[in-house]
């Protein structure tokens, strides 16, 4: 009997909001996150560390501790043992993020929001393989979901053309209709992952 590791997520976070003027809402949190018991994929039958030059002649697969085994069926045949798959549940990932975030209530034809985020997240197991099993502290790293910098900001502005705007205040409604109450929207994402440098508009 081998007791069930059931994964687990933990998230909390701690938020500051102040108003500034222009009706501007600002934002800065630090968020956390915490995953364990991850599953992971790894190989069941390992071979030791071994330089190349040092191997047999078999190689890898003849270094691992079994080589073979006898299947109980007519004729007892004998299959080599290369890639034992095992799922290990010690997968585990911590994230540590700073987020600054800028909003704007409408007012005026104008309302916008930006956030940024800086955070870093590592662990083991988000990826299958391991180089050495008998330290498991080695695999950890920056894992491959690390997103260091991230960066959105959208805004949207009523154009000042139509009635009741600065411009088209007297136009009759089949030239409100065709002219007025058009607006301009804008996303834009920056972001950089593993050394890479995204940009979306």
């Amino acid at each position: 009997y081998r007791r069930a590791k059931i994964p687990t997520d933990q998230q909390w976070n701690l938020n500051i909001q102040h108003e500034l003027p222009f009706g501007i809402l600002t934002e800065v949190g630090y968020y956390a996150n915490e995953f364990d018991h991850n599953w992971w994929q790894v190989d069941g039958n390992p071979a030791p560390p071994t330089p190349t030059s040092l191997l047999p002649p078999a190689g890898i697969n003849g270094n691992r501790a079994f080589t073979s085994t006898t299947i109980p069926v007519a004729g007892n045949p004998t299959i080599t043992l290369a890639d034992v798959i095992r799922i290990k549940k010690e997968g585990w990932s911590q994230y540590n993020g700073l987020q600054v975030k800028a909003e704007k209530r409408y007012a005026d034809g104008l309302t916008f929001i930006a956030s940024y985020a800086y955070s870093k997240t590592i662990g083991i197991g988000d990826i299958s393989g391991i180089q050495n099993q008998a330290n498991l502290s080695a695999e950890r790293d920056v894992t491959s979901t690390d997103m260091r910098n991230h960066f959105v900001g959208s805004t949207v502005y009523l154009l000042p053309f139509g009635q009741g705007r600065h411009f088209g205040g007297s136009w009759n409604r089949w030239v409100d209709g065709a002219l007025g109450g058009w607006s301009v929207t804008a996303i834009v994402t920056l972001s950089s992952v593993l050394g890479f440098f995204a940009c979306s508009a």
